[in-house]
Order: structure tokens, then sequence, then C-alpha cells
């Protein structure tokens, strides 16, 4: 029994129809990854921000603790010498 022309295009339009939600539902997720796509790209971009705000900051704090590891040393040095000349 061959099938004729009318009958492979009623397959085809069967298989049509039962594929359409899935390719509804396919276009959604697609719609969706491409939305998360773009807010991780907003979330690196705030990520690297933020990153380079803290190391601008400990850069700040380790400038701030050396200045006072150097301040502390003269002020040693200071009071052995006074304290060696008196």
């Amino acid at each position: 029994m061959a099938l004729t022309k009318e009958d492979l295009q009623a397959i085809s339009d069967l298989m049509d129809s039962k594929l359409e939600p899935i390719r509804t539902e396919m276009q959604g997720v697609k719609a969706e990854t491409k939305e998360i796509r773009t807010e991780m790209q907003g979330v690196k971009a705030e990520t690297k921000e933020l990153r380079t705000e803290m190391q601008e900051g400990f850069k700040f704090l380790e400038d701030c603790v050396n200045a006072a590891a150097k301040d502390t040393q003269m002020s040693i040095k200071q009071h052995e010498k006074e304290y060696h000349s008196a």
C-alpha cells in the first residue's frame, strides 16, 4: 500500500500541529535565555566595578597602614635618640 501525496501532506500537517507547542516553548526558552545572558552581562560589569572599588579601598588602607608604620618608626627613633642623649 503506497501513500499518496495527500496522505503524506496529512501526516506532515499532523506532525506540524503536534510540534507547534514545542516550537512555541523553544521560542520562549530562547527569549528567557537571552534575557538571562543580558542580566549576567550586567552582573559581570557590576562585579568588575565592585572589584575595582575594593582594590582601590585596599590600596588606600595599605597606604594608611604603611604611613602609620613609618610614623611609628620615626617616633620610636626620636624617643630612642632623646633617651640616649639624656
